[in-house]
């Protein structure tokens, strides 16, 4: 049985977690955009949402972007 390989078990398990967390939103970790070019338009889809929101609601929003972004 798997539960069998650790050694202490105990009602709450010690765990430690680290994460290393990354700005995703336009204008951030270039680098990163420029490697990967789904990440990078994604952001700028988000950023053309977060604008259009100023304006209109969020669902209208949404499909006025992909309207533009389908042209």
């Amino acid at each position: 049985m798997l539960l069998d390989a650790y050694e202490n078990l105990t009602e709450t398990p010690n765990l430690e977690l680290k994460v290393l967390t990354l700005n995703i939103n336009e204008g951030h970790n270039e680098e990163l955009m420029e490697q990967c070019l789904i990440l990078k338009e994604y952001a700028q889809y988000v950023a053309k949402v977060r604008n259009y929101t100023k304006e209109m609601k969020l669902d209208v929003a949404v499909e006025h972007a992909n309207l533009i972004r389908q042209s």
